[in-house]
């Protein structure tokens, strides 16, 4: 019972061996939504996120993107996500995976996620909610 606790304390300030097990899990069970979360939420963080953007940018090699103000460095960045997540067969939409009666609970969720704060910009149940429904 203490290694279980002491692996899921690794949630918190990922350390040693354990850390690696649980930054592992946590980055493929997020990665495809991740993916596709990000390759359609530009038009809400291009302006509060520029450079994070860029940083992405940078990693996933696209061309030029050092000599691009931050609003091209956002734009090539998202397109060179879509690229990926068409080439690896993320979903272009949430028409064959969410129910709209699903939507509230989602949004609600979504907001209550403890990683909601980190968001680069404030948002509300409301918005979330009618992010999904704009992607159905």
């Amino acid at each position: 019972m203490a290694l279980l606790r002491k692996f899921f304390n690794q949630t918190r300030k990922p350390e040693g061996f354990l850390g690696k097990l649980m930054l592992s899990g946590m980055n493929s069970g997020h990665a495809k939504l991740a993916d596709w979360g990000f390759a359609h939420l530009p038009a809400l963080t291009v302006t509060a996120a520029g450079e994070r953007y860029r940083a992405i940018g940078r990693a996933m090699e696209v061309p030029y993107i050092d000599s691009m103000n931050d609003e091209d460095a956002a734009k090539a960045t998202i397109a060179a996500v879509k690229k990926l997540g068409a080439d690896v067969g993320i979903p272009a939409d949430l028409k064959e995976i969410v129910k709209d009666e699903d939507v509230l609970f989602l949004s609600e969720s979504a907001f209550a996620d403890a990683c909601c704060p980190g968001n680069p910009r404030d948002t509300s149940v409301e918005e979330i909610a009618a992010l999904y429904r704009s992607l159905m």
